[in-house]
């Protein structure tokens, strides 16, 4: 089966446990069509693979980052990403490790990430620990336009 995916690694091996690669949507074929709500994650310290929450959209092609800082510590933000036509998803979700039960959440944030849907960009955390989102595209299905919106996203 073909699997085009989305590998995070979110923590620096000095960040005890939060030593995690989130795996995260993506494709489950080479012509894109099938985008995946599924969601890995492997913790490195222990060597082993974590249950996790499926995503409550398939999302290809989806922007991702990890908050490194603060109480977010730990927290994967994913939003965007293609559907299966093509177009992009407007709407995000937040993924929670809690390293003392080494469990893994889920959190719907709807729209608030972005009132348009987005793919193909890139993500940072910032010091203070909100997540900046920039460029990419979006589509309506047909063609992709270049996306220049800035989103500003504070976790919770």
């Amino acid at each position: 089966a073909y699997v085009h995916r989305a590998p995070k690694v979110t923590a620096q091996s000095a960040q005890a446990g939060y030593n995690l690669v989130y795996i995260v949507g993506g494709y489950l074929d080479a012509a894109k069509t099938q985008p995946s709500n599924r969601v890995d994650v492997f913790n490195i310290e222990t060597g082993n693979w974590l249950d996790a929450p499926t995503l409550n959209f398939a999302r290809g092609a989806p922007l991702m980052d990890w908050s490194t800082v603060g109480q977010q510590r730990g927290q994967v933000i994913v939003t965007g990403g293609l559907d299966g036509a093509g177009k992009t998803i407007a709407s995000g979700e937040v993924l929670s490790y809690d390293p003392a039960s080494g469990k893994v959440t889920r959190e719907d944030v709807g729209n608030s990430l972005t009132n348009t849907g987005f793919a193909y960009g890139a993500s940072v955390t910032l010091p203070t620990g909100k997540v900046l989102f920039m460029g990419g595209a979006s589509s309506d299905g047909v063609a992709l336009k270049v996306n220049q919106a800035i989103r500003l996203y504070n976790p919770k």
